[in-house]
């Protein structure tokens, strides 16, 4: 603006070629060329302009084009240099007149502390190298200054959307129960310094307990999410493996739950793992399956045709959800891997969970968001280290983006046997139970998966 006001004419001609440049329009549209005749310098506008050179070395000594301070200019009273032709539409009261409407350019980008260039308008600069009109300057104008509510609108409805995305995540975190001593404290592991920037391993378990009977643990997972963030192992531990439980010699592992609660569930899953264990989590199965009707359905390719509690559920891909979905997750009995294929339908029905929640249609949804969020943290109860900043810090660092991305994984077995006292348990590969072992504790449970996993 070189000190001028806004809306005030440019002295300089050069600058008013700038000008010219800038908004491809030609002396008439300014009015220069009443203001060079003005100056002693008539040019027709139907003739071409004088040379810009000799035009410029003549203004040379001249400073200001008011007619009060040039003697040799007396224009007459009603003689305005810059009043708009006769054919130029009325003036918008909201915006420049022609001669102002660089400087109109210029004020916005100056308030807001930028150049053109820098926030996309040097659109209006250079667009059409055809003479613009003035009607058509001011409808460009206009589309400017509509389209900039338009963004501030939308720019403040994201604000918004964000903002409740926010408050929800938080509501349900807060909601999420928290309960020390559902990690051992007894042993090696755990003493261990935290470095959550490495692996994580999650014990998940579902527990069957009723009323003051604690039961035994009824699913029981390692979730091992690596350091790259982008890979979720699901490792399923049987609830019939024959693992020795600290203090209670062998036995299911499901019976750990029984006699010591978590904590001793956790200690026998790291003593098996010889790897320490980050985090608990105690899922009312029932209810985090209830979900799948809150996301309208979970589709999972079922293996074997079955029946249970009145579902019947064909071979192929099947969509299932709520009371349905429970039914297909606990049917065992008629199985052809009996327990086995029981956890594999768990593995299978979490995995298609998760996916289904991280879909834009669902975490896109603020209903449906709303209806997850809030339900979760009922469902779920974690050990007291697992603080709102860690699941905040870890979920936003996932880079989970396809089905491959959730790998699943079952506890190597090396055949069947009846224990008495027992009952049927699954026996332990123990030289593949070694390698999964190393796996998980160097964080390449990609190879492993590449050679055993399931797809």
């Amino acid at each position: 603006m070189d000190g001028r006001k806004p809306g005030e004419v440019p002295t300089d001609p050069e600058e008013y070629e700038a000008l010219l440049k800038r908004w491809g329009l030609d002396d008439d549209a300014l009015g220069i060329s009443t203001l060079r005749a003005a100056r002693g310098g008539a040019v027709d506008s139907s003739t071409p302009d004088p040379d810009p050179e000799a035009t410029i070395e003549a203004d040379d000594t001249e400073t200001d084009l008011d007619a009060d301070d040039d003697p040799a200019v007396d224009p007459e009273p009603d003689d305005d240099p810059v009043r708009p032709e006769p054919d130029d539409p009325a003036p918008d009261d909201h915006l420049p007149d022609s001669a102002s409407a660089a400087e109109f350019d210029d004020d916005i980008t100056a308030e807001a502390g930028t150049e053109n260039d820098e926030i996309g308008l040097d659109f209006l600069d250079d667009a059409e190298p055809a003479v613009l009109s003035t009607t058509e300057r001011k409808r460009r104008r206009t589309w400017l200054r509509r389209s900039l509510v338009i963004l501030t609108v939308v720019l403040g409805l994201v604000a918004v959307t964000a903002g409740f995305y926010l408050v929800v995540g938080l509501q349900a975190l807060q909601s999420l129960k928290r309960e020390p001593g559902l990690l051992p404290t007894d042993d090696g592991y755990q003493s261990a310094p935290v470095n959550i920037t490495g692996p994580l391993n999650f014990v998940l378990m579902g527990s069957d307990s009723r009323g003051s009977d604690r039961g035994r643990s009824d699913s029981l997972m390692v979730a091992h999410l690596n350091t790259a963030r982008d890979k979720v192992y699901l490792i399923t531990l049987p609830r019939d493996l024959y693992v020795e439980i600290p203090g209670h010699g062998k036995n299911k592992i499901n019976a750990a739950y029984s006699f010591g609660g978590p904590a001793l569930t956790v200690k026998t899953v790291q003593n098996l793992l010889s790897t320490r264990m980050d985090h608990t989590v105690v899922i009312d199965f029932e209810g985090f399956i209830g979900l799948t009707t809150d996301v309208g359905g979970v589709t999972v390719f079922n293996e074997t045709d079955s029946t249970n509690l009145g579902f019947h559920f064909p071979r192929g891909n099947i969509t299932i959800s709520g009371e349905q979905a429970l039914a297909y997750v606990r049917e065992r009995y008629d199985l052809p891997g009996g327990d086995l294929d029981r956890a594999a339908r768990q593995r299978n029905v979490v995995k298609a969970l998760i996916l289904k929640l991280l879909k834009p249609e669902v975490i896109g949804n603020p209903a449906t968001f709303n209806a997850v969020a809030t339900k979760l943290g009922a469902y779920v109860t974690a050990d007291d280290k697992l603080t709102n900043e860690l699941i905040w810090t870890t979920a936003t660092s996932l880079n989970i983006r396809a089905g491959d991305d959730i790998r699943q994984i079952q506890a190597p077995l090396s055949g069947f046997a009846s224990i008495d006292g027992v009952g049927s348990v699954d026996l332990v590969d123990t030289p593949k139970m070694t390698e999964l072992a190393q796996a998980v504790a160097g964080d390449s449970l990609g190879g492993y998966w590449q050679q055993y996993g399931e797809d």
